[in-house]
């Protein structure tokens, strides 16, 4: 990825073993919107239709040990959606804004 926040949440999630689609918003804008209306910041981990957040938090779930559990088990998906718009309020339709860049 181009964007440093990009690249630090590929490399978390390679380093778990996890493989994963991504979209290069740069290259398709009408996605950029559309994601940015949900979220404000790039990049955006989803799961199986949740947003689990950008790169701090999905730093912040592999130091917990929770990244692969998020990924795996709706109830840990839910719990950590949940925490990430009660840390981020107001940001976005689906909670809040994260540090990560486009």
């Amino acid at each position: 990825p181009r964007c440093r926040f990009s690249r630090i949440a590929a490399e978390v999630l390679t380093s778990h073993g996890v493989h994963f689609d991504h979209v290069d918003v740069l290259e398709e804008p009408g996605m950029r919107k559309a994601l940015q209306a949900r979220w404000p910041t790039f990049p955006q981990l989803w799961a199986a239709g949740t947003l689990l957040g950008g790169a701090d938090a999905v730093r912040g779930l592999a130091a917990r040990g929770e990244l692969l559990d998020a990924l795996r088990s709706s109830t840990a998906r839910e719990r950590a959606a949940l925490a990430l718009l009660l840390t981020h309020p107001g940001a976005g339709a689906s909670g809040g804004g994260d540090s990560a860049g486009a």
